[in-house]
């Protein structure tokens, strides 16, 4: 049905109103079957900062812990409406990214990381990052694999099929080999057990996102563009731990959407 449409470029502001309305759906269906979830990341800041998007934000982030993303899962598909779709690597076995997302099929947008011809749906979306309890054993070793995809990612800045690449490629093998060692040792320690943390889990996403459990819940509900969504029990101290000095404005050449086109259908 996507690869078909006939797209119109539009707007971050264009964006946000398909985003906003996505998210209504989410919000409807989650208070129907119970299952808490919260606006996360720069939904979260934009929430707080801006009483709804950050101005030139193309995305929406939500949490969710993982025992309410299964239930999630068990009933969006019957519940979203036909323009709206729930993308995994199950049900959209093209799709090749981890976090799982809901589409909106009248709409396309291109991520930095692809191209306008991707085989799975492009619609604009929100995305669902999926949490667990993490003990502190756990926390520090997330910590540590974060500073190692750090590392691994800077080979980007040596061109491909130079010397400086290929040495550097040499330097990453023990890096490698930790951040493997890693990632089987934080599998073997994890329990899912109630804890001081939560943290995004591997099978969806990266292990960059970490709160205390005390700054998340109880959660409390706030205005997001005019409408109430929930948020962090302690909004203030999350936001602090992981963006910084979020309440000042970035300068303008700091201010980048992560798109770099977007569309409507002119069909719908």
């Amino acid at each position: 049905m996507f690869e078909n449409q006939k797209w119109k470029e539009c707007n971050v502001q264009d964006a946000q109103k398909v985003m906003l309305s996505t998210l209504d759906e989410v919000d409807r269906i989650c208070k129907k079957y119970s299952i808490p979830y919260w606006l996360e990341a720069g939904s979260l800041l934009g929430c707080v900062r801006h009483s709804g998007f950050i101005p030139w934000d193309d995305d929406l982030d939500i949490g969710m812990l993982k025992s309410d993303f299964e239930k999630f899962s068990n009933v969006v598909q019957k519940e979203l409406p036909p323009h709206l779709v729930f993308q995994t690597k199950n049900t959209d076995p093209k799709y090749h990214k981890k976090i799982p997302k809901i589409r909106n099929i009248y709409s396309k947008i291109v991520e930095d990381d692809e191209t306008e011809t991707e085989q799975y749906c492009q619609g604009i979306f929100v995305d669902i990052f999926v949490f667990d309890y993490i003990s502190t054993t756990e926390l520090l070793i997330r910590k540590n694999l974060v500073k190692l995809l750090k590392l691994k990612a800077k080979k980007s800045l040596f061109p491909k099929g130079s010397i400086k690449r290929a040495l550097f490629n040499l330097c990453l093998v023990p890096i490698q080999i930790s951040y493997t060692l890693l990632k089987v040792l934080l599998q073997r320690l994890h329990t899912g057990k109630r804890s001081p943390f939560i943290g995004t889990t591997p099978d969806f996403t990266i292990y960059g996102l970490n709160h205390r459990t005390e700054w998340v819940f109880p959660l409390k509900n706030a205005l997001f563009e005019g409408r109430e969504f929930p948020i962090f029990f302690n909004a203030d101290a999350a936001l602090t731990n992981h963006f910084g000095n979020w309440r000042q404005i970035p300068p303008k050449d700091k201010r980048v959407s992560h798109a770099k086109k977007i569309y409507i259908s002119r069909e719908k």
